[in-house]
């Protein structure tokens, strides 16, 4: 049995990076030997396999980065030598620039999370303007120039493997697989939007509370609420107070039963600016609900049939068309049913029967080159 190692900074979080590779590592387990190796210590969020080894590397979270940086090196380099596994992935942490310079004969590969030109946004954040382009591109340039060394870079949208194909020969593209089991489903005729996602910029919650502040007066029995957590939560709570909307859109933190908060929702909806996927989306689907989203970079486009299951909004950011896609779904409790009666059967292709060979095709592939 091949000895497989997945390594990421924590699983202490409840996001969809950690959620999937949970769910990734279970039903791989009784194909692999899979450990799982976390940069800092913390209690899992998920519950993983009793068949899965964990290591903690046990990093002191108050040291400098580059501090951080050498101490996760020496201590992952002790690990990974001393542990002789034969495949290690990374899912595009700090790590990225210097596991390949660990020579312990295992092969290599990158799950990168994150759309292509994830640093190109995030910049634009601190850096308005044409100065934002130019450091987002240097960013880009030098993780390109870092991932290179790998054996495979995976994907998870068809758009970023073939931006990354410009980049690297061995480019390989995996969907999340669902990783919720429900029996539970939305009637989509509770007066409640949901959304869902790290209370960052990226996420774009500030672009959804301005359009919920467009139809707030129109709908006053209507509400939104948003769970997750983030640096920007204070930053939300008081947009949504400015525009006097306390009553009505409520920032309601971590859930441990998100099953049931979607489906005592009618509508969800994601407003991010990038995206590597948008595992929420697929959540919501399997709970039944009809799904609006912009077609941010790249992975929300390919999961969402805009016009069956929802809408998929091309110009990202316009807080117009966002606020009158939720308006539409309000005001026809037809439509809202039947493209959640949609999502259910969209949904399936995300399955585990379909994605998990996926990863067992070219993990066997990697390990025999």
């Amino acid at each position: 049995m091949a000895k497989i190692a997945y390594i990421i900074y924590s699983l202490s979080n409840s996001a969809g990076m950690e959620r999937s590779l949970t769910t990734r590592a279970n039903f791989l387990s009784n194909i692999y030997d899979i450990t799982i190796i976390t940069q800092v210590s913390g209690t899992d969020f998920f519950k993983l396999d009793p068949k899965i080894h964990r290591i903690d590397l046990g990093i002191d979270t108050s040291l400098k980065k580059r501090d951080f940086k050498n101490e996760c090196f020496r201590r992952l380099s002790d690990v990974l030598l001393s542990q002789k596994f034969d495949l290690v992935v990374s899912l595009g942490g700090m790590e990225l620039f210097f596991l390949y310079k660990i020579r312990d004969g295992s092969k290599k590969v990158i799950e990168f999370r994150f759309s292509y030109d994830f640093h190109k946004i995030i910049c634009s954040e601190k850096y308005p303007g044409f100065l934002g382009k130019i450091i987002g591109n240097i960013y880009t340039w030098r993780r390109n120039i870092y991932a290179r060394q790998y054996d495979y870079i995976v994907t998870l949208s068809r758009k970023d493997q073939l931006l990354w194909k410009r980049v690297m020969k061995n480019v390989a593209q995996i969907y999340n697989p669902l990783t919720i089991s429900n029996q539970i489903k939305s009637n989509c005729r509770n007066k409640n939007v949901i959304a869902v996602g790290r209370l960052e910029f990226a996420k774009g919650f500030d672009i959804l509370i301005k359009s919920w502040k467009q139809l707030a007066t129109k709908y006053p029995d209507w509400t939104l609420t948003i769970f997750g957590e983030g640096s920007k939560r204070d930053e939300l709570q008081k947009l949504i107070e400015t525009f006097g909307l306390a009553k009505s859109i409520f920032l309601k933190g971590r859930t441990a039963n998100i099953v049931k908060e979607y489906a005592n929702s009618s509508i969800f909806v994601l407003s991010s600016r990038e995206e590597g996927f948008g595992l929420v989306i697929t959540e919501a689907e399997s709970c039944g609900l009809p799904i609006i989203t912009f077609d941010c970079p790249n992975g929300p486009g390919e999961i969402v049939e805009d016009g069956f299951n929802g809408f998929v909004i091309g110009d990202v950011g316009n807080v117009d068309k966002l606020s009158n896609a939720i308006c539409s779904l309000i005001e026809n409790e037809e439509l809202r049913c039947s493209m959640g009666e949609a999502s259910l059967i969209s949904v399936q292709k995300f399955s585990e029967d379909i994605i998990k060979p996926q990863w067992v095709k070219l993990f066997n592939e990697i390990l025999k080159n």
